[in-house]
């Protein structure tokens, strides 16, 4: 999301009057044309806030390592398995509770994990849905000592 985009509702709020937004095409297109610009009323401002924030929700942040332990572990049968990983964003202040699936070789190495007792790393794009964190494991998986999942 563009800097000028995320700024908008805040720009609103600090505003008396109503604004507008105008958006033009890239003049290469063959329907490059000004477009009606979009008003708002400094009632639309709540909305535009919750929409913001919202979308920052949603974009994932890519390369990010969270380093915790493991305290859920659940599959069923020997394949793939799901575990949530107690842990800290980027060295953050903040425990987050964070649920994620795993191959059948890094749920192994997870397990081991949790039962040792040892920290994990898990690097890779994470997003959130709700309330909860999910990351996209890029590379690596946990051993006894850490390495990234």
């Amino acid at each position: 999301m563009p800097t000028s985009a995320r700024r908008l509702p805040d720009s609103a709020a600090a505003g008396a009057t109503p604004f507008e937004f105008a958006v033009s095409l890239a003049a290469a297109r063959s329907e490059a044309a000004a477009l009606a610009p979009i008003r708002f009323r400094r009632d639309h401002v709540p909305v535009l806030k919750a929409a913001a924030a919202e979308l920052r929700a949603r974009t994932p942040e890519d390369d990010v390592a969270i380093t915790g332990e493991v305290v859920r572990l659940y599959r069923e049968g020997a394949s793939a398995g799901e575990i949530t990983v107690v842990g800290r964003v980027e060295d953050a202040e903040i425990l987050r509770r964070i649920w994620m699936e795993l191959p059948a070789p890094d749920y192994q190495a997870a397990m081991v994990a949790h039962q040792e007792m040892r920290q994990v790393t898990v690097r890779g794009s994470l997003v959130r849905r709700g309330d909860a964190l999910l990351p996209v494991p890029s590379r690596g998986l946990p051993d006894t000592h850490r390495r990234d999942i």
